[in-house]
């Protein structure tokens, strides 16, 4: 399992490496979860067909919608075994609450104020990525004049859902 403090740290070597290193890996880790999207979600497969070979640039993706997602669940997630049924039923099954789906991964909800409920899955890497921002997030309110970080999934890294954005 990834620990959120060294995410945190690795995070922080890179600011000192300076404005270059932290663009190179951005670039890079842009582009890994557009392939990883690409191999293991039939969704995004096709919602990027018409894009590049390497993406690295984020204005080249094409926005998607909690509906669409939501509408077309078990195309876009990347684990074969996680179905839009299966964590319906996890979810409506308040004896599971603090259990893992799967035993693999942390599933949060939308409320459904806009009339579509959202269902997400993390799995270990991705909820230390969400720790991770929060530790840099207060780390940055104490310290005035910090740049802020964003810090994504390893790369290669197995999750339910795609792009590797700690949103399976």
């Amino acid at each position: 399992m990834t620990s959120a403090f060294a995410l945190a740290r690795n995070g922080r070597r890179t600011l000192r490496q300076g404005p270059d290193a932290l663009a190179h890996r951005q670039r890079e880790r842009l582009a890994s979860m557009v392939d990883f999207a690409r191999a293991n979600s039939p969704y995004y497969r096709e919602l990027y067909r018409a894009l590049p070979e390497r993406v690295e640039d984020p204005a080249l993706l094409p926005v998607t919608h909690k509906q669409d997602l939501m509408a077309r669940f078990d195309e876009w997630v990347t684990d074969p075994e996680v179905t839009i049924d299966r964590v319906r039923a996890f979810v409506a099954d308040r004896r599971r609450v603090g259990e893992r789906f799967l035993g693999r991964y942390l599933v949060t909800t939308t409320s459904g104020t806009t009339g579509h409920r959202g269902l997400f899955l993390l799995d270990d890497h991705a909820a230390a990525v969400v720790r991770a921002l929060s530790l840099r997030a207060v780390a940055g309110r104490q310290v005035p004049g910090r740049h802020s970080l964003v810090v994504t999934p390893r790369d290669g890294a197995s999750s339910p859902g795609a792009p590797r954005n700690g949103m399976p």
